[in-house]
């Protein structure tokens, strides 16, 4: 299973995911840098929830 916030996240994902698509097959104008930050932003919270989040859960149910 997945959590919440991975889900939410990969959720988000989508978006940029699309955007290459458009980019790869119909060669479409697009901003890379705004898309470049969309998908760090999108990474650095993938990663926070991966580290940090996850780690506080894990405790949270191993205190019960």
């Amino acid at each position: 299973l997945v959590n919440a916030g991975a889900l939410a996240v990969m959720n988000n994902a989508l978006v940029p995911a699309g955007l290459i698509v458009n980019i790869v097959i119909w060669n479409r104008d697009v901003d890379i840098v705004r898309l470049a930050i969309g998908g760090a932003i999108i990474m650095l919270s993938l990663w926070i929830n991966e580290t940090w989040v996850k780690k506080r859960v894990e405790m949270s149910y191993a205190n019960k």
